[in-house]
């Protein structure tokens, strides 16, 4: 071989060493950034979707309560020097426009964590999807009842208690602890309201009550005077209400006063929002009890204060309740996670996230009684109080105990 033959031969050596280096150095790049998307240098984007229109947009204070503790910690310094932004759309309640808008935030704007998504049927119609792209999912703001029977879904993290379970839970705070002779179910007719039917059903069977009716009811109507008169004729002083529509549960609570019949009435935590007052010209008072995974929104806790003072300053319109006090803990859940996950350094990757939710034991810093998870175990919170109106206001009633699983 002459010399230029062996020079030839060496730079095409050369080049393509070149070549496969830069060629591992994009497939290394490419790896770093698919494990952790929506991290750009010391900013994460975490995001969620949201309820502006449509008939269910009073559940936007969830929203509110995520948002408001993204501000909150990018203005205390954030976590481990990196700060937050939280991207959302709306998907109106429905369940196709929310497979798009969850789509949209994970392969387009590829945010590193899905945080606070609220509503059941919103959650629901996106969680093949969640689980098909792996990214992870923490405090959904739906129905725990899922991970009974699935609870090792691994990028799952649910706060949110099992709906059936707190309805057995309210059922019984009724009838042993408020005196109820007779129990009514007031159900949503789809996933909402299905579960809590058959946590009605197991408590009544488990206490061998006669029951009132069970009715399934219509989420767009308007009227509920035909509800509650089912009710009256059937005896009923106590009505468990599950649904997630709080000017429903108003509706039917002034249609029950204007035909002289007073019940107690029982339902779900997300109904606890300070627009129950108004709505039912404060019928709501003094009659109506709650199921809550959470700590009052007048707690005097750490979390609770931090809370309060993060919606005055970001939603200055909005008042404390349930519905925000959930989007807040949400943040509080992945913040906690993100701090343990990137201690020490580490950069922020699904893996790390995941592997320090798992490390989370009966965890008490946040809004949430207490969050367990363990890498076979994703499930919500199993600890609850009843949280009671009065005053316009949520008053926790009883100290937290676990709920009933019949």
């Amino acid at each position: 071989m002459n010399s230029w033959a062996r020079v030839k031969s060496k730079s095409t050596l050369l080049l393509a060493l070149v070549a496969a280096v830069a060629l591992l150095a994009a497939c290394s790049s490419s790896k770093s950034s698919s494990s952790a998307p929506g991290v750009s240098g010391k900013t994460v984007t975490i995001g969620g979707g949201e309820v502006v229109t449509g008939p269910f947009n009073f559940l936007l204070p969830f929203t509110y309560g995520v948002q408001a503790w993204v501000k909150w910690v990018n203005d205390h310094g954030g976590i481990n020097g990196y700060t937050f932004n939280y991207d959302t759309a709306d998907n109106a309640y429905d369940p196709s426009r929310s497979l798009t808008v969850m789509k949209k935030l994970v392969n387009q704007d590829h945010v590193f964590a899905v945080v606070g998504d609220v509503g059941t049927i919103p959650n629901n119609a996106v969680m093949p999807f969640i689980k098909q792209t792996g990214i992870p999912d923490i405090a959904p703001g739906f129905s725990s009842d899922p991970f009974v029977k699935e609870p090792g879904i691994a990028n799952y993290f649910p706060a949110n208690p099992v709906y059936r379970y707190a309805t057995e839970f309210l059922a019984q705070f009724l009838t042993k602890q408020k005196s109820v002779a007779k129990l009514g179910l007031l159900y949503e007719n789809n996933d909402v309201g299905t579960v809590a039917k058959a946590g009605f059903e197991a408590y009544a069977q488990h206490e061998n009550l006669s029951v009132g009716p069970e009715l399934a009811v219509d989420p767009t109507a308007v009227d509920m005077s035909s509800y509650v008169s089912r009710m009256k004729d059937a005896g009923v002083d106590g009505i468990v209400w599950w649904g997630a529509s709080i000017p429903q549960l108003s509706t039917a609570e002034k249609d029950a006063a204007g035909s002289g019949y007073h019940p107690l009435w029982a339902a779900g935590f997300y109904n606890a929002d300070p627009s129950l007052f108004k709505l039912s010209n404060g019928l709501a008072n003094g009659t109506t009890f709650f199921d809550s995974y959470m700590v009052g929104p007048d707690a005097s806790t750490p979390a609770a204060s931090d809370y309060r003072a993060a919606l005055a300053k970001y939603f200055p319109n909005a008042q404390p309740g349930l519905l925000s006090q959930q989007g807040f803990a949400a943040g509080e859940i992945f913040g906690e996670a993100f701090k343990k996950a990137t201690a020490n350094g580490q950069k922020p990757t699904w893996k790390d996230l995941e592997a320090a939710l798992n490390t989370l034991s009966d965890w008490t810093g946040s809004l949430v009684y207490s969050v367990t998870y363990t890498s076979s175990r994703h499930i919500g919170s199993l600890k609850e109080v009843v949280v009671a109106a009065q005053d316009n206001k949520f008053v926790p009633v009883t100290q937290p105990a676990a709920v009933p699983q019949y």
